[in-house]
């Protein structure tokens, strides 16, 4: 699993402390200081390029807990939601293994955000669903990868 946007990791502390073996579990964050060190990490900014991973490592589930620099990027940049979901999402489908699944909560859209965001990934060569769980104060945003880029 890649968190992106871990921050100090508290979802991914609850997780390990659950059961899910730390080793399974990448923490992603544009600011170091923030990331526990007990954690596999990877530090680079969402909006930007992402890095390579180990052995070109691909994830079954991407997830970006609760992040409000989305909301910030939108609103500091006049940059439209569907255009800044469909970057961060092509580039985590990059990442994600066939099959597998992105998440992202906080960020609250509508099913007419969602339906452009899945219209722009099909454009771009992705054969995947977006769906938004529950489209209200607390949205959590569901991209699953059913054939890889260009593929069908």
């Amino acid at each position: 699993m890649l968190s992106v946007g871990a921050g100090a990791a508290y979802l991914e502390r609850l997780l390990v402390h659950l059961g899910v073996n730390k080793d399974n579990i990448i923490l992603a964050d544009v600011e170091p200081k923030h990331l526990p060190d007990d954690f596999q990490i990877k530090i680079f900014d969402m909006f930007e390029e992402w890095p390579e991973f180990k052995d070109r490592q691909k994830f079954d589930l991407i997830i970006f807990p609760e992040n409000p620099s989305i909301n910030v990027h939108c609103h500091k940049y006049g940059e439209p939601e569907i255009q800044t979901f469909s970057s961060i999402f092509a580039k985590a489908l990059q990442n994600l293994k066939l099959e597998g699944e992105i998440k992202m909560t906080g960020n609250p859209t509508g099913p007419e955000i969602t339906e452009k965001v899945e219209q722009e990934l099909r454009k771009a060569g992705y054969n995947v669903t977006v769906q938004n769980l529950h489209p209200t104060k607390e949205s959590l945003i569901v991209v699953k990868n059913k054939t890889s880029p260009n593929t069908g």
